[in-house]
């Protein structure tokens, strides 16, 4: 006699249980990819922002100590394009770019107009021997605490501007450390509160702070104590932060 041999088919409820496993470890897995990619993105804007630096650094030794003057003709991307290699990917940060074309005031064509995610320091704060503003010009002896100075951070992603002049933050001008930086930039799915930025200093090392803390204790936007420490441009000024 001639047995019947069983099936070798999965049956309905073997194959629902096979799809309730893999939905499972996709549930599980998907975000630990989600946040393995957000990492990755922050590292290459750390290192984008520390090759900017390291080209900021390079044209202040061309130049007898002094760094890109801050202008509304001659910005600081194409004045440093010799010094980054003329690598204009560099001037964009992964997570911004993902969100959202950065924008920009550069003219059509220049290197200028490219996308950028990063803004620099204006250094309004030094003055000349008459005590009006400077408006750059800055010697880099001028920096009393180059580990703790900022010269370029990410810019919010709708602002075009390339120098921040910080002494405007009373004044109702959005040109500004509360306005233009985006405090918030990673950490999540958009800039947030609950996410932070990364900021190039003087020294060369770029460095991620929480929300709002590269401004309070302590802003390192300034240069000068007296700024660093006063209550408006340090706890006064973290409620109109942006993300």
């Amino acid at each position: 006699m001639h047995t019947r041999k069983d099936s070798a088919a999965f049956t309905l409820i073997e194959l629902l249980v096979v799809v309730l496993i893999i939905g499972i470890l996709a549930a599980l897995l998907l975000p630990a990819l989600a946040k393995a990619k957000a990492a990755a993105q922050e590292t290459t804007c750390k290192n984008n922002l520390h090759e900017i630096e390291m080209a900021e650094v390079m044209y202040a030794t061309d130049n007898h100590g002094y760094y890109a003057q801050p202008s509304d003709t001659v910005r600081w991307p194409t004045v440093l394009l010799p010094e980054y290699g003329k690598n204009t990917n560099i001037l964009k940060c992964p997570t911004d770019v993902a969100r959202a074309y950065p924008a920009n005031k550069g003219g059509p064509g220049t290197i200028d107009d490219a996308e950028r995610s990063y803004i620099m320091n204006g250094w309004g704060e030094i003055v000349t021997e008459n005590n009006t503003n400077r408006f750059g010009d800055l010697h880099d002896t001028d920096i009393i605490h180059p580990a703790e100075t900022i010269v370029f951070s990410e810019k919010v992603n709708t602002i075009g501007d390339f120098w921040i002049d910080y002494k405007d933050v009373n004044e109702g001008n959005d040109d500004n450390i509360a306005n233009e930086i985006s405090h918030g930039m990673h950490g999540g799915s958009r800039p947030s509160k609950a996410g932070g930025c990364n900021d190039a200093c003087a020294d060369g090392g770029v460095r991620y702070f929480s929300f709002g803390m590269d401004i309070s204790p302590v802003d390192w936007w300034f240069i000068y104590d007296q700024n660093r420490n006063d209550p408006q441009y340090t706890t006064d000024l973290l409620p109109q932060l942006v993300p």
